[in-house]
Parts: C-alpha cells; structure tokens; sequence
C-alpha cells in the first residue's frame, strides 16, 4: 500500500530506502527478521545500528509545514 503523504513528506527515494532497510525481503528486512526472530546474532553489528540510526534521523527531520522555522536567537 503506498501512501502518499509519506511520500510528499519523504520524497519517493527515502521511501524506498525504507522498505529495502525496514521490511522488502529483497533487502534489509530488518521489521520482519527482528520481529519474527530470524536475524542471526552476527547481524546485531555496528553496520546494522548505523542503518538504524540513519533512519531514526531521517524521521527525525520530519516538521509540520505551518511550523516557523528553528532559529538561534540570544535572549
């Protein structure tokens, strides 16, 4: 199921980033092994957290459009 607010918020290559990382059996499929217990223990590696973390700050940019813009102002 594709939805499309994700994509507007993401742009189309971020979304698939995130179903090669997260849950395509082509790829990663780090969703469906973890949950269903099929990763091996030598998958639990830095390379792993680093796609992890990768992903965690991607959602992490994520803003409300009607949001003003962060800024650094001394008080």
């Amino acid at each position: 199921m594709e939805d499309e607010i994700v994509k507007r918020a993401f742009g189309e290559e971020t979304v698939y980033y995130f179903k090669v990382l997260f849950t395509d059996p082509r790829g990663w499929n780090l969703r469906n092994q973890v949950a269903h217990g099929l990763l091996e223990p030598e998958h639990f590696n830095q390379q792993t957290a680093q796609r992890l973390m990768h992903a965690f700050f991607c959602l992490g940019m994520i803003r409300w459009q009607n949001d003003p813009p962060i800024t650094l102002e001394e008080e």
